[in-house]
Formats: structure tokens, sequence, C-alpha cells
């Protein structure tokens, strides 16, 4: 364990003089501003010696739980601790993992965005160096870790599909047709699009006006005009018959525009308004709002 301690911290020391302390917001690795910090000397050096400490760290714990395991005696009584020592085993390999991403990705690179940022608040000897990295394509992760291993998965959105195609989604779920063919046991995909219940075309108005004052000039007008010809009015609220539908009739608020008002807090439907052909909008009926 002393060990491990003295490897981080002369990481840390090698890691640091890499990103000034007033640098704010995160840093990306392998550009002109932060270049390979591997390909220095100091930082490669502390980095080994940080992976075999964690590593040898790693085999002990490993090696101490697998003879407590096989002592019966022991195993009962230490039990609970067991679950903790497997726990900080896990820890140990996922920081190990973590540090080659960011550091040593090798053929992955292309594939990562890697940075360093300082984290959290106060004087600069109280902030954190943080080493991340993120996948730039996730198709095949997704695949692998989650599509391959997991029985079933539901993906349902209204933005899946792209002129009533799933391709692009597919494909960057790493479950496009040529992705599936290369795999050893590629999962079903079964999609489908369901179209909307709802009838745009005799259940929505649509409200252009063409009168409104300009929005970049001084004053409230404009505000004040949007706030005329928007104001529901109440007694709407009051004539539902018994399947929960609103009938009323279009009142006129402000000049220029109709609004015809459904149930509350569940939308509105508007209208424009023209001289003598008001009553084509007369004893509008909305449902399934």
């Amino acid at each position: 364990m002393a060990t491990a301690r003295a490897a981080l911290d002369g990481f840390m020391d090698a890691m640091k003089p890499l990103l000034p302390r007033d640098v704010v917001g995160a840093t990306r690795i392998g550009t002109e501003q932060l270049p390979e910090p591997a390909d220095r000397v100091e930082v490669r050096e502390a980095l080994d010696a940080l992976l075999g400490s964690l590593r040898t760290l790693e085999r002990e714990l490993a090696l101490l739980r697998d003879r407590i395991e096989g002592i019966e005696a022991l195993l009962e009584m230490l039990e609970a601790r067991l679950l903790d020592v497997k726990s900080v085993e896990r820890r140990l390999l996922a920081t190990i993992a973590g540090l080659r991403t960011v550091l040593l990705p090798g053929p992955d690179t292309d594939n990562l965005v890697r940075w360093l940022e300082w984290s959290g608040k106060g004087s600069a000897s109280r902030r954190n160096l943080v080493l991340a990295a993120a996948p730039i394509i996730l198709g095949n992760i997704l695949r692998d870790e989650l599509f391959a291993r997991t029985e079933t998965v539901v993906l349902t959105s209204a933005t899946l599909a792209t002129r009533g195609s799933f391709d692009f989604l597919r494909a960057r779920l790493g479950i496009d047709q040529m992705s599936l063919e290369a795999t050893d046991s590629p999962p079903r995909v079964t999609q489908a699009v369901v179209p909307s219940p709802f009838d745009f075309e005799t259940q929505s108005l649509l409200l252009v006006p063409t009168d409104l004052p300009d929005m970049n000039a001084q004053g409230d007008a404009f505000q004040q005009a949007l706030i005329g010809r928007s104001v529901p009015s109440p007694r709407a609220w009051r004539r539902l018959d018994a399947r929960g539908r609103c009938s009323f009739r279009v009142r006129t608020i402000g000049h220029g525009s109709s609004l015809a008002s459904s149930r509350p807090g569940m939308g509105f439907c508007s209208a424009p308004h023209r001289s003598g052909r008001v009553s084509m909008f007369r004893d509008i009926h909305c449902g399934g709002w």
C-alpha cells in the first residue's frame, strides 16, 4: 500500500506541471497545447511505476482473498470483508485501465477524445487534476457491452427514424447490417415506425399573424401584442361534453386574430381572423389533446 501511494505521488508530481493551475476547462491531449504526456521521460517513468505498483497491489489482494476463501473458518468470519476486498480489486483494475486509456491508448487513439482538467473549488492547491477520455464512436462498445449481453433492449423515441428509416441510427449504434454480419453472435433487431394517432389536419390550426410590431423595436409593444392575443377565455372550460371534449365559438382577441381553447393545461388551437370568414371557424370541437 505504501509503495502504491508513493508511486501515485510521484506520478502526480510529474503530471501537474503539464497543465497550469490557472487553466479553466478541459485541455485536449495530443494537441499543440498539450502533446502526449507519456512522450515525456519523467511522466512515462512515473506512469510505469504507478501501473506496476497498482498491478502488484491487485495481485496481492487477490492472493489474500484466495487464501481466506480456502479456510472455511476464516471464510465464515470474514465473508463481508471479502466483498470489500473484491470491490477494491475491481477499482484497482479500473484505475489501471483508465490510466492506460488516457495516456497509452495505442491503436484506439483516433477513436478517443482525451483531456486533462482541474476540478474543485477554492485555492489552486486544493484543486484536483482529472484525467479523462471519451469514445467518439460508440457503436462497437454498445454492441459488445450492451446489446450482446442484454436479453432485450427497447429503444423508443419520436426522433429515432430519419425519413422513415433507421439506417443512420443503427450505424451509429453498431447494429447496422454490415456490423452484425461481422459479429459471431449478432443480436436480433426488430424495428418499426408507429405513426402518430393525432389527426393533425382536423385537430390543429396554425396562427400566422402578419401585423405584429417589430420584435426588435424599443419598448414592450411586441410583448403586449402577444399577451393580448394569447389569453384564452376562462368561459371556454365550462362547455365540456361527457367525453371530456370542449365545444365553443371562436372569440376575437384584440385585432387580427382569433383563438380557440381546449381543456385546461392541454394546449390551444388558433386560427387567423379574416373579416367575413370567421363563420368557418365557429363551433370548433377539440378532442384528444
